[in-house]
């Protein structure tokens, strides 16, 4: 807990990556027919943010890091299944 002297505080719970892949690939899939303009972008997160249930910054913060982490993948090799990540989610228990 990041403030133990304040019991009131409840932080979100983390997300799989499954969710994550879920909120973006379903981003992705609303902004193909529509286009790229901002208010598709804002109505698009909007909806998505009711949809799960989750702030509209926590939907935004998702998709541009999904988005970084595609342009990571097709500049580097990066594996998801590496030791050290595996490792960092069994310390957390996460819903699928």
């Amino acid at each position: 807990m990041p403030y133990p002297d304040n019991p009131t505080f409840k932080p979100p719970p983390p997300l799989s990556d499954i969710i994550k892949s879920s909120i973006y690939n379903r981003y992705i899939e609303a902004l193909q027919p529509l286009g790229s303009k901002p208010e598709y972008h804002s109505r698009t997160i909007r909806s998505l943010s009711e949809q799960f249930g989750i702030s509209i910054a926590r939907v935004e913060a998702i998709v541009r890091l999904k988005k970084y982490e595609q342009q990571y993948q097709k500049v580097n090799t990066y594996s998801s299944r590496t030791p050290v990540l595996s490792d960092l989610r069994s310390l957390y228990v996460m819903p699928n």
